[in-house]
């Protein structure tokens, strides 16, 4: 389980002298913390997801721990601040929220389904009271969805391993711009971040900023044709129906002795989500929770996993186009900060009209909503072909989009700005603080000018977010 977040990071600090001392002790237990969780340093570097991932049990699409995702992708690299022979300038990084717990409808749904299926246990009655007894374990004020204690530590701790790898660009605050999602989870993620990194938000004020970071809240035509329209659930409808779902539901069933009722799809997909909830935030193993009974078999695991990457492959990410085009006001505003930091740079690191001010480190704190679509705009993890209710066989092992690896809770994705002994300024890109490859160059770090223009030909500055995402009735996005 993960470490109790040190006293330090719970109390008003009264100096910056006083401040700096438990900064330091902060990131000393961080570096043990990073020997504990990460790979070696000689760790294989991939850019895509191995063909044959294990054990398919930690893995919960969007309600993974982010502390598993190093043990269930062993190939991910050591993390590194810098690349060799260059300087970091300049770091922008959009965060998902930390470990949450489900709503108030999904617990008061999972109440009924349990006591339906409780009162047909027949091989398992001691499973049968432990089922009958299960309550919420989690905290359901103000709708759910609140984070967790766990989701403070792991952005408290992910703030201090970001200040230990990039101490020159958290040094000051008054360099460091967040912004943050209007939503409680995401501002509190942010608040932990920085006690992590050795501030608070007294020497740094957290921005709210929907329009870059819930553009989807925004976008009428998305909306209504993708989001809450049939196109965003199709392929997951049809393999909702599918076979595979139905084999899996049915091997449940007479595994744990449901003779008397019918296990549904839709009811191991509930499992699956709260299972993957609970042991995120530390709250059973599996063996102690009925809804990771329910999906404990890996056939059934790995079918309810792909179930709901097609619903996030399509809604969210390289399924239809409108799906990431509606994030180019944050794409634009990546862009915009790159350009000014690379200005103050080649001025020589002073400001002036030629280069304006620009902040050496910028923070988004957001949602799974936030990071699909900006990854998928700038072509990263797509598969060569489609997701669709009949393609399980051919990435059941093998495919680039696995929500598991790429968003889980805590998840990031940052691009670096680095200053390089030849002289030119390079933009590194990093899932979940693992390098990652770029096709775009065939390296893991490009030119910052090949990064702009592809940041432009996908977001250009004519983008006209209104006129794109104004919606007609019967209007449809294509493929």
């Amino acid at each position: 389980s993960l470490p109790q977040a040190p006293c330090a990071m719970q109390i008003k600090m009264p100096d910056k002298a006083v401040r700096h001392c438990l900064r330091q002790a902060l990131l000393v237990v961080s570096a043990i913390c990073l020997a504990v969780w990460l790979p070696p340093a000689d760790a294989k570097i991939s850019a895509a997801p191995p063909d044959t991932v294990q054990p398919p049990l930690n893995r919960f699409g969007t309600k993974t721990a982010y502390r598993n995702v190093e043990r269930i992708f062993p190939d991910l690299p050591a993390p590194s601040g810098v690349a060799d022979g260059c300087a970091a300038r300049q770091l922008i990084m959009m965060l998902r929220h930390g470990s949450r717990g489900p709503s108030v409808k999904q617990v008061r749904r999972a109440e009924v389904v349990l006591h339906r299926l409780a009162s047909a246990f027949r091989s398992e009655p001691a499973f049968a009271k432990t089922a009958t007894g299960w309550s919420s374990p989690f905290a359901l004020t103000g709708g759910g969805k609140s984070l967790s204690n766990v989701g403070h530590q792991e952005h408290e701790l992910l703030g201090s391993r970001i200040a230990l790898r990039y101490p020159n660009l958290l040094a000051s605050h008054e360099s460091v711009a967040v912004l943050s999602s209007s939503s409680d989870r995401a501002f509190e993620s942010a608040k932990s971040f920085l006690h992590g990194a050795g501030l608070t938000d007294a020497d740094i004020a957290v921005r709210v900023a929907d329009a870059h970071i819930r553009f989807y809240d925004d976008c009428h035509k998305f909306k209504a044709t993708i989001d809450d329209g049939p196109d965003g659930k199709r392929e997951y409808r049809k393999f909702m129906a599918g076979p595979e779902l139905r084999a899996a539901a049915k091997a449940a069933q007479e595994r744990l002795g449901l003779t008397d009722i019918d296990l549904s799809p839709a009811d191991l997909a509930m499992a699956f989500s709260l299972c993957g909830m609970e042991m995120a935030n530390n709250l059973t193993v599996p063996g102690d929770s009925p809804w990771c009974r329910l999906v404990q078999d890996p056939d059934a695991h790995e079918a309810v996993e792909f179930l709901l990457d097609l619903k996030h492959y399509w809604r969210k990410s390289h399924g239809y186009d409108l799906s990431s085009l509606i994030a180019c006001p944050l794409v634009s505003d990546l862009a915009a900060n790159l350009v000014r930091a690379a200005q103050r740079e080649r001025a020589g690191g002073a400001a002036s009209a030629q280069a304006p001010v620009a902040n050496s480190t910028v923070l988004y704190f957001g949602h799974a909503e936030t990071l699909f679509p900006v990854m998928a705009r700038l072509g990263l993890f797509k598969d060569p072909h489609h997701l669709t209710h009949e393609s399980y066989a051919a990435h059941r092992q093998s495919r680039q989009f696995r929500a598991s690896r790429l968003v889980p809770f805590g998840a990031n994705f940052a691009l670096s700005l680095l200053s390089c002994q030849d002289g030119g300024l390079y933009v590194q890109p990093a899932l979940n603080e693992s390098p990652l490859f770029w096709t775009l160059c065939n390296h893991y770090r490009c030119p910052l000018d090949d990064v702009l223009r592809m940041l432009d030909s996908q977001c250009p500055q004519s983008f006209d977010f209104e006129a794109v995402c104004a919606h007609k009735a019967g209007a449809r996005d294509e493929l």
